[in-house]
């Protein structure tokens, strides 16, 4: 009887495991989904077999049903569950899932407005990527390992250095620390010599902001302002006498230039008289000569010299010109002082050159005065060498050489 039970119980036991295990083939079973077909032609698949699962974000959406291979590239039929959509813009990611090598393909999401229109039943997705093989990287790396060790030993010698240079710092640090420290260091002496070289360049600076200041309220100051004022006023009067003396001048000049013409045409027809004249003769008519063209000279002096004041009287009338500026900017006030004193010194220069030829004036009015009254005498005294009217006169009635 307990045999019997025994065996009912194990019989019950082996239904009960299996109705559990085909619940769980019949949930978890491909055969039962229904599926739609995706294919991939990547250029390589390493790890990939038919069953080889299809995730997305994680999920298993699917597993490769077929797997051949073509001359360049690789054939991959996705069976992806009908419930799940895979759109053409999504990247599908081919490699190892973990570092044991095993391989699983992974569809990339994107955004809904950059995903794409839907991958339909036996389509192609054209976007994948094939991950590195972990294998390779493990690879590679075993291959840099001498490189690696040689890298290491580097860092472990430049190590070593930058202790031996901290060191060196440190004694520096210490002796620089000890320098500064002492009282009678150069160090600490060139330091006080440069703070009382700066409080002595404050000082300066000081000073020169103080005569700016000076200078500043000087020209800001009202009765500086008026008298420039007062001064600028009386400056066309100044330049207008300035000119009418020129004028004055320039009449007088006119006047020795006729008389210097007078004194050529007399010399003109005396010379025909004076062809034998001794060394006193040529030597008057060349200073006569020199001093009519000194008078020429003057009058062009004169004349430019009258323009140019004309030209400044000009300007000093225009009230936007540069007279205006003479309360603003010291620099045009200095060069119309100095065009004042250029003024004062072409009249003192004309003055002085009247002087000199007032003598010169008066030899050349007596010697025309003496060749209009007497040619004959003239020629006689320069012959003789003896003065007008001394010597034999002659006696009435007699023959003169030059008659």
């Amino acid at each position: 009887m307990d045999e019997n039970v025994q065996k009912l119980r194990v019989g019950i036991y082996t239904i009960i495991v299996l109705l559990i295990l085909a619940i769980l083939i019949f949930l978890n079973g491909e055969g039962w989904n229904s599926n739609y077909s995706v294919f991939l032609k990547p250029v390589s698949a390493p790890g990939v077999r038919v069953g080889t699962p299809v995730r997305k974000n994680g999920i298993l959406i699917g597993r490769v049903d077929d797997v051949r291979t073509e001359n360049d590239h690789v054939v991959l039929r996705l069976a992806i569950r009908e419930s799940e959509r895979i759109y053409g813009n999504e990247t599908i990611s081919i490699g190892a899932e973990s570092v044991l090598g095993d391989a699983g393909l992974e569809v990339l999401p994107l955004r809904q407005d950059l995903r794409g229109e839907l991958v339909s039943h036996n389509s192609l997705v054209e976007r994948y990527e094939v991950k590195p093989n972990p294998m390779e990287l493990i690879q590679a790396a075993l291959e840099l390992e001498d490189d690696i060790s040689m890298t290491l030993a580097s860092i472990r010698e430049t190590s070593e250095t930058i202790g031996s240079a901290g060191t060196g710092i440190e004694t520096l640090t210490s002796q620089v620390n000890a320098i500064l420290t002492d009282d009678d260091s150069d160090i600490k002496k060139m330091v006080a010599d440069i703070r009382q070289l700066s409080m002595k360049a404050e000082v300066a600076v000081d000073s020169v902001n103080g005569i700016f200041e000076q200078i500043n309220a000087t020209i800001q100051d009202p009765d500086f302002q008026e008298d420039m004022d007062e001064f600028v006023k009386t400056l066309p009067a100044i330049f207008k006498e300035v000119r009418v003396g020129i004028s004055d001048f320039r009449k007088i000049i006119n006047g020795f230039a006729g008389v210097g013409d007078k004194v050529n045409e007399n010399l003109d027809n005396v010379t025909r008289f004076t062809d034998s004249l001794g060394e006193t003769g040529p030597e008057v008519v060349e200073q006569i000569n020199g001093g009519v063209k000194d008078i020429r000279a003057l009058i062009e002096k004169a004349k430019g010299l009258e323009e140019t004041i004309a030209t400044i009287q000009e300007t000093f009338g225009n009230k936007d010109g540069t007279v205006g500026q003479l309360f603003n900017n010291r620099e045009a006030y200095d060069e119309a002082l100095a065009a004042i004193r250029n003024v004062k010194e072409v009249t003192e220069e004309v003055k002085r050159v009247s002087t000199k030829l007032e003598p010169l004036m008066n030899d050349a009015r007596h010697l025309v005065d003496k060749v209009a009254r007497d040619p004959g005498g003239v020629i006689r005294g320069a012959m003789q060498r003896k003065p007008v009217g001394a010597g034999y006169k002659g006696t009435p009635g007699s023959r003169s050489l030059f008659r």
